[in-house]
């Protein structure tokens, strides 16, 4: 079949574009906390970086083993939630951003923690691409019908 290598660059892209802009994200927010004081900016680097740890660590280095409950849901429950999710951290960003709280750096290093433990969980790649191909949708769907969010 010609068009697996196709398909498997399609999703390799769409994978590698949501990781860099949710990396992207809390690269700025992080800066953002630091150019707010020194105090700020740790609590939003600790914020960005604690999901992400836990993920890998109870994930791969651990060693623990977790029950594994196959999922008979289709991938499509990824993409919807992950395009739902995205949709609700972009309009959370002019709101939450003035509280001082570094709550979306949490929402998106979770959004991301998740996106590594769904990888390990699942054992499929289409699986963790359908968790990008969400976050790159509901980050398009928002952008289209709401601008950007000028907060981030």
């Amino acid at each position: 079949m010609r068009s697996q290598p196709l398909r498997r660059l399609l999703h390799v892209s769409a994978t590698v574009v949501a990781v860099a802009y949710l990396v992207f994200v809390l690269t700025v927010a992080v800066l953002s906390g630091f150019s707010n004081g020194v105090g700020i900016g740790l609590r939003s680097l600790a914020a960005a970086l604690l999901p992400p740890l836990v993920a890998i660590y109870l994930g791969f280095l651990s060693g623990v083993k977790f029950p594994i409950n196959r999922s008979r849901s289709p991938r499509i429950n990824n993409f919807v939630l992950f395009t739902l999710w995205t949709l609700l951290i972009m309009g959370l960003v002019g709101i939450v951003n003035p509280l001082g709280f570094p709550l979306l750096e949490l929402l998106y290093a979770l959004t991301l923690a998740a996106m590594i433990w769904r990888f390990k969980q699942g054992g499929a790649f289409a699986a963790l691409a359908a968790c990008a191909y969400g976050i790159l949708c509901g980050g398009l769907l928002f952008t289209a019908i709401f601008g950007w969010p000028h907060g981030s």
